[in-house]
């Protein structure tokens, strides 16, 4: 079993020091993970522009850290989908991870690309890879809803806000934009309702999710 991560969430899990604890809460060691293979050019963390990498020392020592371990994926698609066409919204990293993951069997895919998932959907072409990725995607608010159930919402919130970097993403700014004043039935309700919405448009790929606070 893997957990394709992709460039997103790795870097936002690590800016927000939950990226170890977040691949374990989803069930997996770090060596299971999958990136893809310009991930550590990507993110400045390799090649000649790393010196202009954005992200503060310590995130980048837990990205490294991750990448040391994980592997990178294959970068090109498996035989069978190999003529599958790039379509707006899907961009060529995101269509490597997408067909990667369907052809490893009871892998889990991460992503903070909502447009990505709502963009399969869409795509004749992606139709196969659709239905072998049927309960299979996990987008980044129910990663962080794991990583709450493992650490404690506190826990979480301390890391979320103390990281100062709630603007790396809409819903965690809604969910934790309190501050230390957050509490965990409006935050997780945020973070569900976010979930409820996509798994509507996201055709069955979504991991099927308990809506403990949203439907309390």
């Amino acid at each position: 079993m893997n957990l394709f991560l992709d460039k997103d969430v790795l870097a936002k899990l690590a800016s927000w020091d939950l990226l170890e604890e977040a691949i374990k809460a989803c069930g997996f060691e770090l060596s299971d993970v999958r990136f893809l293979p310009t991930a550590p050019y990507w993110l400045r963390l390799a090649g000649k522009n790393k010196a202009s990498c954005k992200y503060p020392p310590e995130v980048q020592e837990r990205m490294k850290a991750l990448l040391a371990v994980a592997k990178a994926c294959e970068d090109d698609p498996m035989q069978q989908d190999a003529t599958i066409p790039f379509v707006p919204g899907i961009d060529a990293g995101e269509a490597i991870l997408l067909v990667q993951a369907a052809g490893s069997a009871d892998s889990l895919l991460t992503t903070g690309d909502k447009n990505c998932i709502r963009a399969v959907v869409s795509a004749p072409a992606y139709a196969s890879i659709m239905s072998r990725l049927s309960g299979r995607v996990l987008c980044l608010e129910q990663v962080l809803l794991r990583a709450i159930e493992r650490l404690g919402f506190d826990e979480v919130k301390k890391r979320v806000v103390g990281s100062n970097q709630l603007d790396l993403d809409t819903a965690v700014r809604s969910a934790f934009g309190s501050g230390m004043q957050a509490d965990d039935k409006n935050a997780c309700w945020n973070l569900e309702r976010k979930v409820k919405l996509l798994a509507a448009e996201a055709g069955g790929m979504l991991v099927a999710q308990e809506y403990r606070f949203l439907d309390s």
